[in-house]
């Protein structure tokens, strides 16, 4: 199975919760890609990892079976905009104390995988919206997911 994997900065306390999400998904012989942005986190902070490969924009996941955003909900949200059009299924795995978007506790990553691996999920359906504008002020990040704003500008 092809799995990639993102998260931002973590604490020490984080670092058992990520090895044992890596260690179980080498267990499963899962081929793994990880964000380019976590990849520098995992490099300062913890070593001798299984191998994994860095992907650094939305081409290099194709392929992905799913995505593992390890963080809170501001990280899964970071983790669409890496998705993009490619409708890969997230499993948000919250560090952080609570989150309605990454739902998974982070005593329960085993559990979690093992339940990837025999299909044993729900997947929730989510809808993003899309802002299309004649000027070209949000490149490829024209969409959101829970919410989006619209400001005045000066006139």
């Amino acid at each position: 199975m092809n799995i990639a994997i993102h998260g931002r900065k973590f604490s020490k306390d984080s670092i058992p919760f990520i090895r044992e999400l890596f260690d179980r998904l080498s267990e499963k012989n899962a081929n793994l890609k990880v964000s380019g942005f976590f990849h520098h986190h995992l490099n300062k902070s913890i070593q001798d990892l299984p191998p994994y490969e860095v992907y650094r924009e939305s081409a290099d996941l194709q392929g992905v079976h799913y995505v593992i955003s390890m963080g809170g909900d501001g990280t899964l949200l970071e983790t669409v905009t890496h998705i993009g059009r490619l409708e890969i299924p997230i499993l948000g795995i919250n560090l952080g104390r609570l989150g309605f978007l990454a739902t998974t506790p982070k005593d329960k990553i085993r559990f979690a995988i093992d339940s990837l691996y025999k299909d044993y999920f729900n997947l929730e359906s989510r809808t993003l919206i899309r802002l299309i504008s004649d000027q070209e002020i949000f490149s490829d990040l024209n969409f959101g997911l829970n919410e989006m704003a619209i400001l005045k500008k000066d006139t």
